[in-house]
């Protein structure tokens, strides 16, 4: 496959420059390790199997590239198994949209059968000699596939042939993207990949009647004193578990705040708040138990935020 690729690239095949949206989960097993100073990539997550390729670009030209390519299965050992191969690439674009895409491999795989010690990959110039000006380096300090542990690191290599390291300060243009999927930086991916803030949340009031005549609910989120200025992209899942509970799975609704302006309020009490409505009539077809309220959003910054409620209907 990689010789017929380099036969199309010679022959100058174009490469259509094809972009897809960005999956919830295309950014699974990738992240900054801060002891490392590199990117940490475990080549064991199961999104692998869809996207097959990562592809790192630590000057956000999106011209030249690092590239991880899983997606060749060789038979190896008796059994078929995925090949891990490390290289560089360098886009070149036309004005009607056409790309071409010329790589340069290290030639020097990982294997998901075979464990390894003490293994790197290096590569500096595409097949045809054109030095790359963003040198690649991986490497791991263990690769047992039979525990589970194929997780590699990778830097930028100096003139010189030393390790770059990925700096805190780097994460804002090092950029990520597995496939064709759209380009996310480390810095968001860091965001994207940390456990949400947990928030308190009241709701009142805590049964509802679902025949009366009530028209809004509210809802009170506290937080940490001093965290954002402003709560937004708010979501509200409401799922209810039948008062005649017969295994059936919850019946869920999703709910948006009335007139929400996100604005985040102090309080005497070393806390900060978000009081906002929602609406009874989006409710009132539920049938009657006790309901979950999950509530997730985002604050200033990107840092996410999820509270959880209860609520009663009669």
């Amino acid at each position: 496959m990689k010789n017929l690729l380099f036969t199309f690239l010679l022959s100058g095949w174009m490469l259509a420059n094809v972009t897809h949206s960005n999956a919830a989960l295309v950014t699974g097993g990738i992240q900054y390790d801060p002891e490392k100073m590199a990117i940490s990539i475990d080549l064991n997550h199961p999104e692998w199997d869809q996207f097959n390729r990562l592809e790192i670009d630590f000057n956000n030209d999106h011209t030249w590239a690092q590239i991880i390519d899983g997606s060749e299965r060789v038979f190896r050992d008796g059994q078929q198994v995925r090949r891990f191969e490390f290289g560089i690439y360098r886009n070149l674009n036309f004005p009607d949209g056409r790309t071409v895409r010329y790589f340069g491999w290290s030639h020097n795989p990982l294997f998901e059968n075979e464990p390894r010690l003490s293994w790197l990959a290096f590569v500096d110039k595409l097949y045809y000699g054109e030095v790359s000006p963003d040198k690649l380096q991986c490497y791991t300090d263990e690769w047992t596939p039979l525990t589970g542990a194929m997780s590699v690191y990778c830097q930028r290599v100096d003139e010189t042939g030393n390790s770059i390291p990925v700096l805190p300060d780097d994460l804002d243009q090092t950029f990520v993207r597995l496939s064709e999927t759209e380009w996310i930086s480390l810095s968001a991916l860091q965001v994207q990949n940390t456990p949400p803030l947990l928030a308190e949340m009241t709701v009142s009031p805590s049964s509802i009647n679902r025949r009366s005549k009530g028209k809004t609910i509210l809802v009170k989120i506290d937080l940490p004193a001093n965290q954002a200025h402003e709560l937004s992209n708010v979501d509200i899942n409401v799922a209810v578990n039948p008062a005649n509970d017969s295994g059936d799975v919850p019946i869920e609704v999703h709910l948006k705040p009335l007139k929400w302006c996100g604005k985040i309020y102090g309080s005497s009490e070393g806390r900060d708040h978000v009081i906002f409505k929602i609406s009874r009539s989006e409710l009132v077809n539920l049938p009657a138990g006790d309901a979950s309220l999950t509530l997730t959003g985002e604050l200033e910054g990107g840092e996410r935020v999820r509270a959880e409620g209860q609520i009663t209907l009669q």
